[in-house]
């Protein structure tokens, strides 16, 4: 066939086959997804979104069958979605970044605890060490930690701030007023 002919040919546009039946042994909101999708059960899994094995997290991309080939496990073409939903990049950064502030609320914390409990000990006490004598220095910064928690409050409300920022800048002004009274 010459380039002329080819252009001329009538194309004939082939519609891809879908199964209209969906098994019953999947559950109904299982089958509401794939009758949504498009997707028959017994079709390949395509490579987007990503699927993976509820049980082992193996990459599901390809398979014709609703078996796992990795741990034998059955799963259902939407059950590996939401699994491989889970997995995805975006999801990933956005439990790393929750890591992260529940991180910086446990150091503010502990920046709170440790700064007190530092200007209560006195050398050379027992009793100093287990933090149960007060100190003059150790009593203002007791008097302070209100007055702190209500800045700490008003810079969360007024700033829109999350309370782990808000705890962290507390731990660090705590650290630093301990810091200042070692000083006197």
């Amino acid at each position: 066939m010459s380039g002329d002919e080819k252009e001329n040919a009538p194309r004939i546009e082939l519609e891809p086959v879908v199964s209209e039946t969906i098994p019953r042994h999947i559950p109904e909101a299982d089958r509401a997804a794939l009758a949504e999708a498009g997707l028959p059960e017994s079709s390949p899994i395509p490579e987007k979104p990503l699927h993976v094995c509820p049980n082992c997290d193996y990459n599901l991309t390809g398979l014709a069958s609703r078996r796992c080939p990795e741990c034998g496990e059955e799963f259902t073409l939407h059950e590996a979605r939401m699994c491989g939903v889970e997995m995805s990049a975006p999801i990933q950064r956005m439990l790393r970044r929750e890591r992260f502030e529940q991180i910086k609320a446990y150091v503010g914390s502990a920046a709170i605890v440790l700064s007190v409990w530092w200007q209560n000990v006195r050398p050379g006490s027992v009793s100093g060490w287990l933090g149960l004598q007060l100190s003059p220095r150790g009593t203002v910064m007791l008097a302070l930690m209100p007055m702190l928690f209500v800045i700490i409050w008003g810079y969360k409300t007024v700033w829109d701030r999350s309370w782990s920022d808000a705890i962290f800048l507390a731990g660090a002004a705590t650290g630093a007023l301990a810091v200042l009274f070692a000083s006197f």
